[in-house]
């Protein structure tokens, strides 16, 4: 036998005719797989090759004796004392010398998760079973989100008096009395904060004492035994609800009418947290725990607080399981999430986040169902909390997300979810397959063993599409809040979709349906920008519109809240999907976390601002929210284009998104320099420069101070001594509509377009030329200032919008 170290040269002088066909299809194969390392080369074509598991490398220590068994070909048949025998068997050992001087260093077939789903291929079973799996999971997770619509639904209740209760007192029923009539005769009328109409007070009643005589008489004498003049008005200590709709709700089993509606405040409030609390939770330990892990614990811990909540005994029990509850739920639904989008391809992706959305009006629709067959929030909780059960169960199927434990270097078990993929899918794969992770730049390599998001902060590039990221969610959010603040659902006639509560319910969830349809259209056929752009400038110009004085046809008012209100929705859903897009695996789950937490924290301020102080107007913030749209849709060429591309695992393949860009070094303006040495050859650029500018802030800050100035000589008293013109007294005219408090909105509307406009200036001034903004603010200030007096004689809405 001889060496296996032979060169390659006398293996060369040794071809013949047979041997040469041969030899050049080793040398043709050899090359294949140094150059296509992703190309799986068969058994048949390198069968002398013995399969490279993942993980397991190849021993150098054996001797080629020991593996020559294992070399069997079929030249092998031919006899052993040819020429042809030995060339072969030689170049045979001499390839397998060079693939094991190598196998600790490069295996035979590397490829990343991207190029496995393509081999995969699109809607295979394997992606179809998830989709199953993950649909039974997020439904009683959905489903408890809006449940939160029912169990904070007041119905009509007025004060109670025990001798006109039907059930302990069965002449009631025999008079056939209804609410209508009783509380015509216990509660006095009042005049309604919202609607300035007459109705009978749910907080007051009148102190009788014949209510026992009163209640076995019929309903008409009754009425005309009682004296209203003379009777004395208490508070009322419980109350009567109208179990038609809901038997039982939060807010009418623990009172929380009347007085005690600050508790509903505070109720709100814990939830509140509980979701933001939830959001960042969710997101550090679903990139540090893994998606699986994270989706269990805090799943069970849900599923175990699902079934306290309806039984909890008193009102801080209440609150605390309530904390809890919405704190797991917001958490494993953003876990879901990620998981969720991160199986599949990049073109199926739009086409998976609607199939998400599906889920959730189909959950909707179901809810409808429940509260109007079991009309009881706790029974309605009960059976969600045993669907929550059962879908931890079911969650126990999903596997974990392959792309986090390819890149937290948890390669065999990536390996392992793969291969059972494509088991499951009826596809082959190699046995040496290699599953290797992308490369990360030396800068945000650490010594921390887990990712984190500070990590980001270490490119300029990154950081500003955060921020401008997190202020398109804020706003996406405080829009959402305006709509559904004016589509809520009343009792009354004030209602603008329906004054029943399962039919609000019903529309709402068909507007959701044709919301979803637009959606997928808008991700199918337009880039995300551009459609992100449309839906910006429709949700700010509804808003605003809708915050106009109110005409006498309520028909185009809500056509335009249901149009904004669609927008915002389908904008909403596509600012997941491009946070998805747009920023790598390592933090993913954290960067969501962080944009849902601001968002709701934006939100949950306002809302507590406006509850507390009992402001029902909504014209001023509607208009501040369409403004924003506005500047948000300007904002958006900012962010790089995501439609098409692979999901970024590593920070160094999200900054390969930038357009136009070097590799290496970060996004920094250049400074724009003045080259120019004098002006009319005699003076220095810059000093003229210097003093245009300091002319330039002295007329802004003269502006800014123009209105005070002018103030005290507008509101002052005067009268005219030769009683030659009428004049308007400003004041007079104020203080007669009791407007006083526009006065000082008006004052403080400069700084108000000051903070709304300091983030977007600075991007336009680094990326145009800052002398030239400046001038072009300097004259569009003056210009408008010169439309104040004419504003004002109109009232004060337009000197707002010019002063913002």
């Amino acid at each position: 036998m001889q060496s296996g170290n032979k060169p390659l040269d006398s293996v060369e002088k040794a071809h013949s005719s047979h041997v040469l066909p041969l030899l050049q299809k080793e040398d043709a194969l050899e090359k294949s797989a140094q150059s296509h390392p992703v190309l799986l080369l068969s058994p048949a074509e390198h069968c002398d090759l013995k399969p490279n598991m993942m993980g397991h490398a190849v021993d150098n220590g054996k001797t080629f004796a020991e593996s020559y068994s294992s070399i069997q070909t079929e030249e092998a048949i031919m006899d052993e004392n040819t020429a042809e025998f030995h060339a072969v068997r030689n170049h045979r050992l001499n390839i397998r010398a060079m693939h094991r001087s190598r196998a600790q260093n490069l295996r035979t077939t590397p490829v990343d998760y991207d190029h496995i789903i393509k081999i995969m291929g699109r809607w295979n079973r394997w992606q179809i079973r998830l989709c199953i799996v993950f649909a039974f999971v997020l439904a009683p997770h959905i489903m408890n989100v809006f449940l939160n619509f029912y169990a904070m639904y007041l119905p009509k209740h007025w004060c109670y008096v025990k001798d006109f209760d039907s059930e302990k007192h069965k002449s009631i029923a025999d008079m056939e009395w209804n609410s209508w009539e009783i509380q015509d005769i216990v509660a006095p009328l009042e005049v309604a904060s919202d609607t300035g109409k007459s109705i009978r007070s749910s907080c007051q009643m009148y102190n009788r004492a014949n209510y026992h005589h009163l209640s076995h008489l019929p309903y008409e004498e009754a009425l005309e035994a009682i004296d209203n003049h003379n009777e004395s008005i208490i508070s009322c200590n419980q109350w009567m609800y109208d179990h038609s709709i809901l038997r039982d709700t939060v807010l009418t089993r623990w009172n929380i009418v009347c007085a005690n509606k600050a508790w509903k405040l505070l109720l709100y409030v814990g939830t509140s947290l509980g979701g933001l609390l939830g959001c960042a939770l969710g997101g550090v330990f679903g990139d540090r725990l893994g998606r699986r892990r994270t989706a269990l614990i805090f799943g069970s811990f849900g599923c175990v607080l699902s079934f306290i909540l309806p039984f909890s005994s008193d009102f801080p029990c209440l609150m605390i399981v309530k904390f809890a509850s919405v704190m797991c739920n917001e958490a494993l639904l953003l876990v879901l999430y990620v998981t969720f989008i991160e199986s599949v391809v990049d073109m199926d992706r739009p086409l998976m986040l609607t199939l998400w959305q599906t889920v959730v009006v189909v959950c909707r629709l179901l809810l409808v169902l429940m509260a109007y067959v079991l009309n009881s929030w706790t029974n309605m909780q009960t059976v969600i909390a045993v669907f929550s059960g059962i879908s931890m169960i079911i969650l126990l199927l999903a596997p974990e997300s392959p792309r986090w434990l390819i890149i937290n270097s948890k390669h065999s078990e990536a390996e392992s979810i793969v291969r059972n993929a494509f088991h499951v899918s009826l596809k082959t794969l190699p046995a040496d397959l290699e599953i290797v992770q992308h490369e990360e730049r030396p800068e945000f390599l650490g010594t921390m063993a887990k990712w984190n998001i500070m990590r980001l902060t270490k490119s300029v590039e990154m950081t500003k599409w955060l921020m401008i990221i997190i202020t398109f969610w804020i706003m996406a959010a405080l829009q959402e809040f305006s709509f559904n603040k004016q589509l809520k659902h009343s009792d009354d006639s004030s209602a603008r979709l329906s004054s029943n509560l399962h039919e609000h319910a019903l529309i709402l969830t068909v507007i959701n349906i044709f919301a979803v349809v637009i959606f997928f259209s808008l991700t199918k056929y337009f880039s995300r920008n551009n459609s992100l752009v449309f839906l910006f400038c429709m949700s700010g110009m509804t808003v605003a519109i809708c915050a106009m004085p109110k005409t006498t046809s309520m028909r185009p008012e809500l056509v335009m809240l249901v149009i904004g209100y669609v927008s915002t929705s389908v904008s909403k859903w596509l600012l997941y999907l491009m946070t998805v897009e747009l920023f790598p695996t390592v933090i993913r789950c954290s960067v969501i976390g962080l944009c849902a937490f601001c968002s709701n924290l934006c939100v949950t301020i306002i809302s507590v601002v406006i509850t507390s102080t009992g402001m029902e107007e909504n014209r001023i913030p509607c208009i501040c929210f369409g403004l924003l749209a506005l500047v948000c849709s300007a904002m958006i060429s900012y962010i790089p284009m995501c439609k098409g591309r692979t999901l970024p695992d590593t920070f160094k393949d999200t900054l390969s998104m930038r357009p136009n860009s070097p590799d290496l070094n970060e996004w920094i303006p250049k400074s724009r320099f003045i080259e120019g040495k004098f002006c009319c050859g005699y003076c220095p650029k810059r000093w003229v420069l210097a003093v245009l500018c300091h002319i330039g802030f002295a007329i802004a800050f003269g502006i800014r101070c123009n209105f005070g100035a002018a103030k005290m000589r507008m509101f002052q008293h005067h009268e005219d001594v030769y009683r030659t013109k009428n004049h308007t007294n400003i004041n007079e005219s104020v203080e007669s509509h009791g407007h006083g408090g526009l006065v000082a909105l008006v004052e403080s509307s400069f700084f108000y377009g000051a903070s709304i406009s300091y983030f977007p200036a600075g991007i336009i001034a680094a990326k145009f030329s800052p002398v030239r903004m400046f001038g072009f603010g300097v004259v569009t200030l003056s210009s408008l200032n010169l439309l104040l007096p004419v504003a004002f004689s109109n009232g004060f809405i337009f000197p707002i919008i010019i002063q913002v």
